[in-house]
């Protein structure tokens, strides 16, 4: 039986542009709107604790990604670990998406407007605590190889505790830990 193999180290357009060059795709490929172009996952069990009613930056929530086309569509997802101390319904938990494209890093703007985490009754004193999700999106507008950092911060109306990855509650099995979860994806617009 025959075969048939063809071997290239690069692919061009009739017009000599290079789409892919030593197997990998050059910045002359296009994607259509809409294209996953990357997942970034995370993960951390990293404690935040807040006990005033000042905006306090979730640690666990910190994630960092490098764009690969301008001005992408990017989708923040993030399932917390949260434990309160609140014992009375009512009150609640606000998250605002923070971004920083400048290095060090350590400059972050607000691009959203609050988004409510939970207004229910998450007491650890049970042995327990309740995953969170907040799902956010931000339009960047930059250009290919921007490294950008996001983190979330949080506030509440109540001056009770709130803990991100609370470690050691009462009735947790021994040698487990409470986790953040999430993941930036970068979609071509």
């Amino acid at each position: 039986m025959a075969t048939s193999i063809i071997k290239t180290d690069e692919i061009r357009r009739l017009n000599d542009q290079v789409l892919m060059s030593d197997g990998a795709l050059t910045g002359n490929v296009v994607f259509p709107a809409g294209h996953v172009v990357q997942v970034v996952p995370f993960q951390s069990n990293s404690a935040t604790d807040n006990l005033t009613t000042s905006w306090t930056e979730i640690a666990a929530s910190l994630v960092s990604i490098t764009t690969k086309t301008e001005n992408p569509l990017i989708i923040y997802n993030i399932t917390m670990s949260l434990e309160s101390d609140i014992n009375s319904t009512g009150h609640g938990l606000w998250s605002q998406l923070m971004r920083s494209t400048v290095s060090p890093y350590t400059s972050f703007a607000v691009i959203n407007t609050a988004k409510t985490i939970n207004l229910g009754n998450y007491n650890g004193s049970f042995g327990y605590t309740a995953q969170s999700n907040i799902t956010d999106y931000d339009y960047p507008v930059v250009s290919s190889g921007t490294r950008i950092d996001y983190k979330l911060r949080f506030i509440k109306d109540i001056t009770s505790s709130v803990h991100i990855n609370q470690q050691a509650i009462s009735n947790e099995p021994s040698g487990t830990d409470n986790y953040t979860v999430g993941y930036v994806m970068e979609i071509q617009q």
